[in-house]
């Protein structure tokens, strides 16, 4: 899809001749780059003059911060989120839509290793600063991504390694979006009509910690409500005490969580950073603590690689 002007002059074939937007949008992207676009709305014809055609399939995308007017070419809703690859930035913005197996790519299999590697190499080095977890740990739940943030901007090395980490998180959340099929074959519970399932990487969320893989699973709706169903799956390794998972699920205005670790007699050492975890992924929403219980298989991405492990997202906790 072609990127257009600032608004209903736009023609067809004409391309992103200049201004702000284009500048800004073209500064902090590049050709290849997989990103996530939300529809905000259709353009709509003049009031009171006739449908003019060379708008049909025209809307308003939010990428990344950016307003953008795009052609994309079919009619979406009010709030659709569509996955987008960047196939050029020069003389016209061009983005392309993903969608079924070309949103999918690599196969999930040969995608979280890959990841996983990747966010390994990014760790090590994390860990390696003389400030970390300390400098995350001195602030509020609320200041830690944003000190995540300086860290990053302090370290060239530290910060490209992350950017490569932030790729794959992409493809692997393009993934679970757009094929909502784990690699032995059996249909997520996740794809059933309302319900999606979106991957992210949060090292901030419990400093300290490594592994932190999110996955969640949102009834979908416009512009996502907050009334919808979402359960939300953290699963960590912490040091010394090895794996765990936090299960929370919100249905606003009520939020509850639980804890799974491999020695669930540990629990009370990590209740006072779950806690606030928790309440932090509930959206500031009072998280009530529902109990421990014993992990007896893998979790995050790896749990969906395992054939023998019932993914149930979305159902109970």
């Amino acid at each position: 899809m072609r990127v257009t002007g600032d608004g209903g002059g736009g023609r067809p074939g004409q391309g992103f001749s200049g201004g702000d937007r284009a500048t800004d949008f073209r500064r902090s992207h590049r050709v290849g780059q997989i990103v996530r676009g939300v529809a905000l709305r259709t353009e709509p014809n003049q009031t009171g003059q006739a449908a003019l055609p060379h708008l049909a399939n025209f809307s308003w995308l939010r990428i990344d911060g950016h307003e953008l007017l795009a052609n994309v070419g079919r009619n979406v809703a009010t709030g659709e989120i569509l996955i987008l690859r960047i196939d050029a930035l020069e003389p016209d913005i061009i983005l392309r839509e993903l969608r079924g197996d070309s949103a999918a790519g690599v196969a999930l299999s040969r995608l979280v290793p890959t990841f996983r590697a990747t966010r390994d190499r990014f760790e090590a080095l994390l860990c390696g600063l003389p400030d970390w977890p300390d400098a995350l740990l001195a602030v509020s739940a609320h200041g830690r991504q944003a000190c995540f943030n300086e860290m990053l901007q302090a370290d060239m090395s530290l910060l490209e390694t992350y950017l490569g980490v932030l790729e794959l998180e992409t493809a692997l959340d393009v993934h679970l979006t757009s094929a909502h099929v784990a690699p032995h074959g059996a249909a997520l519970p996740e794809a059933s009509d309302g319900q999606t399932l979106r991957f992210a990487y949060r090292p901030w969320l419990l400093p300290g910690f490594r592994q932190c893989e999110l996955l969640t699973s949102t009834a979908t709706g416009p512009l996502d409500y907050p009334s919808a169903m979402r359960e939300t799956r953290l699963s960590f390794d912490c040091p010394g005490l090895g794996q765990g998972e936090l299960r929370l699920l919100r249905k606003h205005p009520q939020a509850g969580f639980r804890i799974g670790l491999a020695a669930p007699k540990a629990a009370q050492a990590l209740s006072s950073s779950l806690q606030a975890c928790a309440e932090a992924l509930a959206q500031h929403v009072p998280a009530d603590f529902l109990g421990v219980f014993r992990l007896s298989g893998p979790t995050g991405l790896a749990a969906l690689l395992d054939a023998d492990t019932p993914i149930t997202y979305g159902r109970r906790i």
